[in-house]
């Protein structure tokens, strides 16, 4: 997905069956997303442009509301096509995170988020295979040149 939300990548090597719970023999991957900051706000627009007409603009906004209360949201649009393909081959993707966090007291500290990402496109899946045309009467097929007598 997109990384703009995600802050951490944790990886697990080998059975992690205390950590991930059963049925993780090959090991796990956990990903964390971003949380709000109590020191500062902060505002980062990202935008990129590419090839064949991609884009993509991403908003990171931390804001303290007050001592003890702090949000952050992140923001995604991604729009991409495949060269020579005009719009046969298409990726959208719009998502955000929503993320809060209360620290009533020292000891104490809640944080609660909202993710949702939405994906919408059409697949490349190569260059299309050549076929040859369909025998005319089914059941019969030729391989090669046909053979004379």
């Amino acid at each position: 997905m997109a990384c703009a939300t995600v802050e951490q990548v944790e990886i697990y090597k080998g059975p992690g069956g205390t950590i991930a719970g059963r049925g993780v023999t090959g090991g796990a991957i956990n990903l964390i997303t971003k949380k709000p900051n109590e020191a500062y706000n902060f505002l980062d627009v990202s935008t990129m442009f590419g090839t064949d007409k991609t884009v993509r603009t991403t908003v990171d906004l931390n804001q303290v509301i007050s001592s003890g209360l702090a949000v952050r949201g992140n923001v995604l649009f991604h729009d991409q096509h495949v060269a020579g393909r005009d719009d046969d081959v298409q990726d959208q993707r719009w998502g955000g995170l929503l993320a809060a966090t209360i620290k009533p007291t020292d000891a104490f500290k809640f944080t609660i988020d909202y993710y949702r990402l939405r994906t919408d496109g059409v697949p490349d899946f190569g260059v299309p295979p050549r076929r040859p045309a369909c025998p005319a009467t089914p059941g019969t097929a030729t391989l090669g040149p046909a053979a004379t007598s």
